[in-house]
């Protein structure tokens, strides 16, 4: 094809032919430039195209990841709906009006300090493209509600509330006991209990604060859930074609 239009270019010089090879040159420049441009759109397509199939097959796979947080956060709410309903009924106990010290001391002996917080999520897949800058290949509105799941996410993996917990159960370990598998010296200590207001304060913050905190974790867990079962309602509805 260069020999071809080298030829062209020959023949016309060598006739002196000057403006037909002048607008010869012209055309031939507008060629190449049409070429180039063509070349580009095609690679541009091309692109898009292995852009658009990564980006569905990262959706699919954060999909997936979602999906096994909605079973998560399900039985997350189920657990701690069980353990709010077990320590209300003590908390209820120590707010009657006919409550005794003998009544705190029942409640001590029935309270269960464990609980259960989220320590994480399915983000295997979220984090990778976020560090890879691969999230740039999702569409706007994906991307926000991505960034909404994971503020719930925050919530649903704040400590603040355990902290403070883990505070109350060692400061009322540190003088009374709970439980009922005591050894007979932490049942010595129920027994003679020295300051029972002070006792039945302590015990009445730390059963209440439990209860503060398993709803707290229980909304909380809500919330991310909704985003959750919104997120794949989304992307269930969004078309790669």
């Amino acid at each position: 094809m260069i020999t071809f239009f080298r030829r062209i270019r020959q023949s016309l010089l060598s006739e002196n032919k000057f403006s037909k090879y002048f607008k010869y040159a012209i055309g031939e420049i507008i060629l190449v430039v049409l070429g180039i441009l063509i070349a580009l759109q095609i690679n541009s397509w091309n692109q898009n195209r292995l852009d658009l199939i990564e980006a569905k097959k990262l959706t699919t796979s954060i999909y997936n990841d979602i999906v096994r947080d909605t079973l998560l956060l399900t039985n997350h709410i189920k657990t701690n709906e069980d353990l709010l309903e077990y320590n209300t009924l003590l908390l209820n106990k120590l707010e009657k009006d006919d409550a005794t010290i003998n009544t705190f001391k029942k409640v001590a002996d029935d309270f269960k300090p464990d609980f259960w917080n989220l320590e994480s999520f399915n983000n295997t897949t979220l984090s990778s493209i976020e560090s890879s800058g691969k999230i740039e290949l999702l569409e706007d509105n994906l991307k926000i509600k991505f960034l909404e799941y994971k503020i719930a996410q925050n919530e649903c993996l704040s400590e603040i509330n355990a902290r403070i917990y883990v505070d109350k159960i060692n400061d009322f370990s540190s003088n009374y006991s709970f439980g009922k598998n005591k050894s007979k010296f932490l049942e010595k200590l129920n027994k003679n209990i020295d300051n029972e207001k002070r006792y039945a304060n302590n015990l009445n913050g730390l059963v209440g604060y439990k209860n503060f905190m398993i709803k707290a974790y229980i909304s909380s867990s809500r919330k991310a859930l909704e985003k959750a079962k919104l997120l794949i309602k989304y992307i269930n509805n969004l078309n790669y074609d």
